[in-house]
């Protein structure tokens, strides 16, 4: 489920679950406010392409059944 970053609750700022397809984190999760066709750093480290990922309009269900964003490599 989507939920709106505290505030406005405007569509641009929706928290997102994101599911990582492709790329160094492959398989990987992350949550933050982001909104589909955005680039994201998905990386805990230093900033680098490899952690760049595009958020699509694609969705899956996540071990717990949330639905997640699926995100893919960004292209530079």
């Amino acid at each position: 489920m989507l939920a709106t970053s505290e505030g406005r609750g405007r569509h641009d700022e929706m928290v997102r679950h994101l599911r990582l397809r492709g790329g160094a984190l492959d398989g990987m999760t992350w949550s933050g406010v982001i909104d589909i066709g955005k680039r994201v750093c998905c990386g805990t480290g230093s900033w680098s392409k490899e952690c760049v990922y595009v958020v699509t309009s694609d969705t899956t269900s996540g071990p717990d059944g949330q639905v997640e964003s699926v995100a893919v490599p960004a292209v530079f």
